[in-house]
């Protein structure tokens, strides 16, 4: 039923933070309200929402842009998606590279222009997929969302070069994260092609628990003691088997040019931020935090990183402690961390 389906217009949003989920700050959506209305999801709206604002361009300078915050770029009306190779081809002109997220097949129709974007090196697409049970799909998702046509775009993708990987975004408890379900679902994402996965918990909506089909998920949230023990176990079956497919759990951010500032400003930003990471999976929260914050803060200075390191005024920098001085100056000579190599191993080894 098209005739329901919102008309797509442009608008950019900028969040306060960079996003470090998908390394962007900067995003395009081309509908205030998703056309997919996923059963789970609240389809927010942007306006209102604290820490963004719409703004009247994009950036001068040519950061990753993300495609599609609140709702998917993707219509499941195909004439409305040529609005979205408009875009594809634009940005690419001005040179701003991309981080796509979509649940939709009709990615591929723009496979041309999206494979240009790969030749630099210029793209990150990530395809958000909870379960390959299709009735289960249709559930959460309703009947346009299929998890076969996702994953033949996946391998389609992969298959030409585009770095691409999958979203298990939200596990919902009792819902879609049961063991055999998750380790199947990453084991044939990595058989397609998948280059890293993410996943995350879900914040349930309130028409969500009203649903009596998902009953047994609103007695479990009364019960703090044994949601929490079910998102223990689904975090050890998600690492387990992402490790077992020696799989990344973090999307490479895109980095353009070693002889910049920004370059290494984006390095040590991405070692320090998966750090914390790391160590929000350890369940070493203060240590997440601490990462996090310094993150933040290195991101917002307006000196040359590189001049601070040679100045030894790292430490003038709030929240930047002896230890994160220490592994950004490792960061600035090797291009890489030891300290999050072994935090990594440590991880791995217990799951």
């Amino acid at each position: 039923m098209y005739n329901q389906i919102l008309k797509a217009k442009p608008y950019v949003i900028m969040l306060k933070k960079m996003d470090y989920w998908y390394w962007c700050r900067y995003f395009i959506d081309l509908y205030r309200i998703c056309n997919y209305k996923c059963s789970y999801c609240e389809t927010i709206e942007s306006r209102g929402v604290k820490g963004l604002h719409t703004v009247p361009g994009l950036p001068d300078k040519k950061e990753s842009i993300g495609l599609g915050l609140f709702s998917d770029i993707y219509s499941p009306n195909p004439v409305e998606n040529k609005v979205v190779q408009s875009l594809l081809n634009f940005l690419y002109e001005k040179g701003y590279p991309i981080s796509i997220n979509t649940k939709s097949e009709y990615i591929l129709n723009d496979i041309d222009i999206i494979k240009e974007f790969a030749k630099r090196d210029m793209i990150r697409v990530t395809i958000t997929l909870l379960t390959l049970d299709p009735e289960l799909s249709q559930e959460l998702e309703g009947q346009k969302l299929k998890p076969r046509k996702r994953i033949e775009a996946l391998k389609v993708l992969t298959d030409e070069g585009i770095p691409t990987g999958v979203s298990i975004t939200p596990v919902i408890p009792m819902v879609n994260d049961e063991r055999e379900s998750l380790e199947k679902l990453i084991t044939v994402v990595k058989k397609n092609g998948a280059k890293w996965i993410l996943f995350s918990g879900y914040n349930p909506t309130k028409e969500f628990l009203l649903n009596p089909k998902w009953e047994k998920v609103k007695l479990l949230h009364k019960n703090s003691n044994e949601l929490n023990l079910r998102y223990k176990k689904a975090k050890s079956i998600i690492l387990s088997a992402v490790f077992k497919e020696n799989l990344p759990i973090r999307i490479p951010r895109i980095n353009l040019n070693k002889n910049t500032n920004g370059y290494l400003l984006n390095r040590i930003t991405e070692y320090l931020y998966n750090i914390s990471y790391l160590y929000e999976l350890l369940d070493h929260k203060l240590e997440a935090l601490r990462f996090r914050r310094a993150t933040y803060a290195i991101n917002e200075i307006d000196t040359p990183i590189k001049a601070l390191i040679i100045q030894n005024k790292l430490g003038y920098i709030k929240g930047i402690n002896p230890k994160i001085e220490a592994i950004i100056k490792e960061i600035a000579v090797n291009d890489g961390s030891s300290y999050y190599e072994k935090l990594l191993k440590k991880l791995k080894m217990e799951y």
